[in-house]
């Protein structure tokens, strides 16, 4: 099986959103702890989502507009995500 470009964009696109969702789970105002679980939770949370949903061999794959609207709604938080990161640091 070839890897086209196609195919490690979109991995590149998935490892960004986990990097994102997890620095804004991280840089919550809270004890250290509190930020090392709400990171490790919001990883686990997201990438569980991911392997049952939209992964190449999820177990409850879901296709057509189903499929996008996750896909949409996954990288969507995770824009948000980021973008709150980006805002709360300039």
């Amino acid at each position: 099986m070839a890897v086209r470009a196609y195919d490690v964009a979109y991995f590149v696109a998935e490892m960004a959103a986990y990097v994102a969702v997890v620095w804004w789970a991280a840089s919550r105002a809270v004890p250290v702890l509190a930020r090392v679980g709400l990171g490790a939770g919001a990883l686990l949370v997201f990438a569980i989502a991911w392997g049952l949903f939209a992964a190449p061999h999820a177990v409850l794959p879901l296709s057509g507009a189903a499929g996008i609207a996750f896909r949409v709604a996954w990288f969507g938080l995770a824009a948000v995500a980021g973008a709150a990161v980006i805002a709360a640091h300039a």
